[in-house]
């Protein structure tokens, strides 16, 4: 898929409208207060890689990122560290909700970023 774009990348392996906000990642915070991101993924498409990162600034000297939960292989999420992650579907696309628990006093910001080649 190299070369085809974001469009593609986000129509095909997050089952999402790329003209519309339909079926995008949506950021939240949850009862708990915690930030989350709901979205979607096509568990037949094994050749994406998935990955759910945060950081504490987007850009700048406080922009580390650090990998919350990932999907390979079409396989479903796993979390990593103090974060967690859930699928639910029946089907071919899967809901995917990842929530960041982070250390006190470490507010950060949630990325989704689907690739076409493994997710180191």
């Amino acid at each position: 898929m190299p070369g085809y774009g974001v469009a593609t990348l986000t129509g095909t392996g997050l089952n999402a409208d790329v003209s519309s906000a339909v079926g995008s990642p949506a950021v939240s915070l949850d009862a708990a207060g915690r930030l989350q991101i709901v979205s979607s993924r096509d568990a037949e498409r094994a050749e994406l890689g998935y990955a759910v990162e945060a950081a504490p600034a987007l850009a700048g000297a406080g922009a580390t990122w650090t990998t919350l939960a990932t999907s390979t292989g079409g396989a479903s999420f796993v979390a990593l560290g103090n974060s967690t992650a859930a699928e639910t579907g029946d089907g071919t696309f899967k809901t995917v909700t990842v929530q960041d628990v982070p250390t006190a006093g470490a507010p950060r910001t949630l990325l989704p970023r689907a690739r076409d080649r493994a997710v180191s």
